[in-house]
């Protein structure tokens, strides 16, 4: 269900405009269910996180936002540094758009996660480097956003090199302007 819901995801949300979603919907909650089920924080943890995915497209940004902290929650439970990672780079990203202060201060929260080296045998350093200028980019955002324009443009500066080299143009285009 899980690679259901994540695995066509490109799909579903370009029927976002013109579905209720009734379906995928109906996909996230029997994934939670089954999730449950098995008792695997894991499991648990990635289904609420696709839910909160389903949730932002279908629903509203305020469900979407508790299933990604029931996720984190559970990740956290759980150990797994890998998804809590993820979790709180979709959880600030989304955070940001109804309070940014609490959005950055969770990217943050991301950043020194990566570099704790909490996540150094999960991710090789190649993709460390792209984290942490993807995270650069996405708090320097929020700090212009916040008014906190040294910061931010320091963040900017230092995103744009390791982005461009990525060919990451959409990251790239943030971090330029």
């Amino acid at each position: 269900l899980l690679y259901l819901i994540l695995g066509g995801e490109t799909g579903w949300r370009a029927e976002a405009s013109n579905s209720d979603g009734a379906t995928v919907l109906a996909l996230a909650d029997e994934a939670v269910r089954a999730a449950d089920a098995t008792g695997d924080a894991t499991l648990r943890a990635n289904a609420r996180y696709a839910t909160g995915l389903v949730f932002t497209a279908y629903r509203s940004l305020d469900e979407a936002i508790v299933a990604f902290e029931e996720a984190l929650a559970i990740a956290r439970e759980a150990g797994d540094k890998v998804d809590e990672f993820a979790i709180l780079l979709r959880l600030g990203h989304q955070l940001d758009s109804v309070d940014l202060k609490r959005g950055r201060d969770t990217l943050e929260e991301a950043h020194e996660l990566l570099k704790s080296g909490a996540l150094d045998e999960q991710i090789d350093a190649s993709r460390r480097a792209f984290e942490e200028a993807r995270l650069d980019m996405s708090i320097g955002v929020a700090e212009f956003d916040l008014g906190h324009f040294g910061p931010a443009l320091e963040l900017l500066v230092r995103s744009s090199q390791p982005l461009r080299e990525r060919g990451r143009g959409d990251d790239l285009a943030w971090s330029l302007a």
